[in-house]
């Protein structure tokens, strides 16, 4: 189960808003929020999965706020990477 999550976040990132609005932004961010939720649930009713002194009402806000620091992360890679660019250009 482990190995889907680096899929879903390029997923995340392939389609995020930048060029949008904030409440667009947020409505993004919400909804993956709520589709990893979903994702979490299915497999912890299956069995596949289990938390071990991990509460999922934890998971509500961790992934909201992991998703926030992914895309900013992002953002600053692909700033980093441009800058590097420019400087090798010069």
């Amino acid at each position: 189960m482990g190995g889907i999550y680096p899929a879903i976040n390029v997923i995340f990132l392939n389609y995020f808003p930048y060029k949008s609005g904030l409440h667009k932004k947020i409505v993004y961010i919400f909804t993956w929020g709520v589709i990893a939720m979903v994702y979490e649930t299915f497999f912890i009713y299956t069995g596949t999965f289990y938390l071990n002194g991990w509460k999922q009402f934890y998971s509500i806000f961790t992934y909201l706020v992991l998703y926030v620091f992914l895309m900013l992360f992002h953002k600053l890679t692909v700033r980093m990477i441009e800058r590097s660019r420019r400087e090798r250009s010069d």
